[in-house]
């Protein structure tokens, strides 16, 4: 009888604990606002719709999505790999099943930039040329203040790369 109701227990407690919401991505991520999410401010209106212009012919002529987004914080995550990470699987960023998308993230308030992409386009567009777009190519201009131009080439290497 004692087993029958630690089961019962166990089973009601197991049914509770699965049956809330644990969904907190509302809180911890910002609203997706397009392809361009500047949450720090660091785009003019003009710069914002013509990095959307370029993203959106991209994904015209492929249907890969790429979304750039910047933010102050990493809310309560510790680094920007799993923010990023959880970002763009909470947003849904790339097509079902087929995986074809990629976040360009970046923080110039932590100094921090990472290259998110999906299982489909990891053939073409690899961790170590990644690295090289981040380090070679938006990095520098990012150093000499030129946050816009940095982003645009970084997005146009992206592109090269994924097509």
């Amino acid at each position: 009888m004692i087993k029958y109701l630690f089961y019962s227990i166990f089973i009601l407690l197991s049914i509770e604990l699965f049956s809330q919401s644990n969904d907190t991505s509302s809180y911890i991520f910002p609203k997706s606002i397009g392809v361009v999410n500047d949450f720090e401010n660091d785009f003019t209106s003009v710069q914002k719709e013509e990095l959307t212009l370029k993203i959106a012919r991209h994904q015209k002529s492929t249907t890969n999505q790429i979304v750039i987004v910047s933010v102050n914080d990493y809310g309560t995550y510790n680094t920007l790999f799993w923010y990023s990470l959880d970002m763009f699987n909470t947003w849904g960023i790339g097509e079902p099943y087929v995986n074809n998308g990629v976040l360009l993230i970046f923080s110039l308030n932590k100094r921090e930039i990472r290259i998110q992409v999906g299982y489909g386009l990891e053939k073409k567009l690899e961790d170590h040329e990644a690295k090289y777009i981040i380090d070679q190519i938006i990095i520098p201009k990012i150093k000499e203040n030129q946050v816009y131009d940095g982003i645009l080439l970084g997005l146009e290497a992206i592109i090269v790369e994924i097509e």
